[in-house]
């Protein structure tokens, strides 16, 4: 597949014949070549691998605005691209079995955030390959909805957010102006200065100091600013649920509902890891707190936005290019955490027992 920066994007149409769910199963990725060879076990986006010269050709075109140094990141980030939080992903993407999904979207207006599009998209035999190229959008696992007819139906999506072991949590920064310059700031993130290290490592460090952190991926959502997904364990808020050993913080609930509780839980866990990214990076300006919802779409790694008019809304097309143009959105960084969980913090705490004594007499 070319990567034709001027062909509009992808859409789904909806299978002739769309079965009932529990019968939809993903393919699975292409197994390694050899037991030594993990790299081609690994999803990478089909339209990345077959026609890098047009992507370089799209950043060198329509982002020759940048630094040298700056533009020259962004080309590597191509010639090199990383993937590996849609490869942790991927599994819970359709989870009959326990009855969840995550929501990928190429639509912000999809109606309920239901299943439609992953299981037209399996009907059609999608490729794991190909399904960041049909979708910009994904929000965190939700409870299936169910089929009446062609229907999907079931509670807001904030009622059916689901705890499948991890959770995304993800932060944007909007300028209002100088938007190229931030553009350019949030591309620096990731170069490294004479000490060999740069501000992306220095955040990996800090949120190290929590047990539960699992990765972080930040990627480019096409215009003037960027996607950090930190990837948290949360399998502790619902230990009954997963298999092995897993350790609870002291003082709290062994185990927390899904739904609104859980939804509010996460959001809470929100805010303080948005205040170390911010002092961390030196960001000046507060983030999207629309983003906080674990049910909110945020930016697929390596999705495909589809520009609009810059001279109808500029600042929803700093590239200036045209309207239909199709902008791949770039990994920068991706950064696993294997090691080293002997913190006593967690990112996702959950919240404390209430007190089984009865209250005192006045």
């Amino acid at each position: 597949m070319t990567f034709k920066p001027e062909r509009c994007g992808s859409s789904l149409a909806s299978a002739a014949s769309c079965g009932d769910t529990p019968g939809i199963e993903l393919l699975d990725p292409e197994p390694a070549a050899s037991p030594g060879d993990t790299s081609a076990g690994l999803i990478t986006p089909e339209y990345v691998k077959s026609d890098q010269a047009a992507l370089v050709g799209f950043v060198r075109q329509y982002m020759s605005f940048l630094k040298p140094t700056t533009l020259n990141r962004m080309i590597k980030a191509i010639q090199k691209p990383q993937n590996k939080l849609f490869n942790r992903l991927y599994p819970e993407i359709l989870n009959v079995r326990d009855g969840s999904y995550i929501c990928l979207s190429n639509d912000l207006w999809a109606k309920g955030k239901s299943q439609r599009q992953i299981v037209d998209a399996v009907n059609r035999q999608t490729s794991p390959a190909q399904l960041q190229e049909l979708f910009a959008y994904f929000t965190n696992p939700l409870r299936l909805c169910d089929k009446r007819g062609r229907e999907y139906i079931g509670p807001p999506p904030l009622e059916r957010v689901v705890n499948r072991g991890h959770v995304v949590l993800t932060f944007e920064y909007d300028p209002d102006g100088n938007q190229r310059e931030f553009l350019e700031q949030q591309i620096r993130w990731s170069i490294a200065g004479t000490d060999k290290r740069c501000r992306l490592d220095v955040l990996y460090d800090a949120l190290c100091e929590f047990r539960d952190f699992r990765h972080l991926e930040v990627v480019w959502s096409g215009n003037k600013s960027f996607h950090i997904h930190v990837l948290v364990d949360s399998r502790h808020l619902a230990r009954n649920r997963f298999a092995g050993e897993i350790e609870v913080p002291p003082g709290a609930y062994p185990e927390v509902p899904d739904g609104l509780l859980l939804r509010s839980g996460l959001m809470a866990c929100w805010s303080p890891v948005e205040h170390i990214i911010r002092q961390t990076l030196e960001i000046a300006m507060p983030p999207d707190p629309r983003l906080k919802e674990p049910d909110r779409y945020r930016r697929t790694p390596w999705g495909i936005r589809i520009a609009t008019d810059h001279r109808d809304e500029p600042s929803k097309n700093i590239l200036e290019a045209p309207a239909g143009t199709r902008i791949p959105q770039i990994v920068t960084c991706s950064r696993t955490r294997y090691a080293d969980l002997d913190h006593p913090n967690h990112i996702a705490y959950p919240p404390p027992k209430r007190s089984t004594r009865p209250p005192r007499k006045s």
